[in-house]
Parts: structure tokens; C-alpha cells; sequence
């Protein structure tokens, strides 16, 4: 028996089929780490994973990234755009962010084409640094600020870049 008023038949079904699964799987191979078994039949992963997940939709042709941004903050400046452990910066936020940033960059000599490198943890300053990069007409090349300092200098190397960004210290380094 079980309480109606906390969960449903078909909510009771679901749990019986994923116990009986999950024994299965214990029987078949009882040396296999918990972690590893699935409440799922091939066919409920199938569907939840990918039929759920059929999000596609035509991304302008003549519309950049920045575009997008550009007219989300203009649409809806208060609604989230980066959602990052406890950080949270609506479009707006974003947008200001990404200006600041450019403006930065231009007064330190950015100019478009140029590559410029990043090296930063992945925090929302991190995306607004390579979209401030993008604004400026500029070539982002993203580093990772983890790897040894000779790696690092082989990939500004290989890639041109003028000026490598890293957000650590807050500086631009002109290479």
C-alpha cells in the first residue's frame, strides 16, 4: 500500500520497473559500482535524453552572437543570462559587462583582427572578456590558465596573438 495524496499509480509503476532494473543489473554483474547502474531502460534514456532535448531551432544567418545579446538586453534586460554557481547576471548586467570590458581592450590598443588570448577560470567575467574580445572585431583564443606557462606561450605563438587577456591578476599582457 501506499499514499495517494504523495504519489500516483503510474509514479508507483515507475518505481517498481526502476527497482526491478536496478536488481537486474545487481544480478548480472554484482561486481559493478553503484554508480554505474541506471534507473533508466534503454528506451526511457533514449527519450528523455534525446527526444526531450530536440531544441533546434534556425539561428539567424546574418545575426552574431553578439547580435543576439544586443537584442536580448534589449527585449529583456532583466531576464537571466549567465547563471553561474551563485553568480547571476541578467542581459543587462551582461551587456554593461561586455562594453566595459571592450572599452578596456581598445583603449590598450585592440584593433579588429587582432588575436587576442584569454586566459581565465570559466566565470561569467570569462564570457564577458571573450565577448568583450568579439566587440572589438578581435580574434578570441581561449587558453587555459592551468596549463604551464611554456604550453601557454606555444598556442599565442602558433596563433598570432597580440595581447593575451587573463583575469587572475586583471591585466592585459602585450606579447
Amino acid at each position: 500500500d501506499y499514499r495517494l495524496d504523495c504519489v500516483s499509480r503510474e509514479g508507483v509503476d515507475r518505481m517498481h520497473c526502476q527497482l526491478m532494473l536496478l536488481l537486474d543489473q545487481v544480478v548480472a554483474s554484482p561486481e559493478q559500482p553503484v554508480e554505474k547502474l541506471g534507473l533508466l531502460s534503454s528506451e526511457e534514456f533514449q527519450h528523455m535524453v534525446y527526444d526531450w532535448n530536440q531544441t533546434v531551432s534556425p539561428f539567424p544567418k546574418k545575426e552574431t552572437v553578439l547580435d543576439r545579446i544586443v537584442r536580448e538586453a534589449e527585449r529583456f534586460p532583466e531576464r537571466a543570462a549567465i547563471l553561474f554557481a551563485d553568480q547571476s547576471w541578467c542581459y543587462r548586467q551582461l551587456l554593461f559587462q561586455v562594453r566595459r570590458y571592450a572599452a578596456w581592450l581598445w583603449r590598450q590598443g585592440a584593433r579588429p583582427g587582432m588575436v587576442i588570448g584569454l586566459a581565465a577560470e570559466h566565470t561569467p567575467q570569462c564570457l564577458a572578456g571573450a565577448l568583450a574580445i568579439l566587440w572589438c572585431g578581435c580574434i578570441y583564443q581561449p587558453l587555459d590558465p592551468s596549463d604551464p606557462p611554456s604550453r601557454i606561450g606555444e598556442l599565442l605563438a602558433a596563433s598570432g596573438a597580440a595581447y593575451m587577456v587573463t583575469y587572475r591578476r586583471q591585466r592585459l599582457h602585450h606579447l
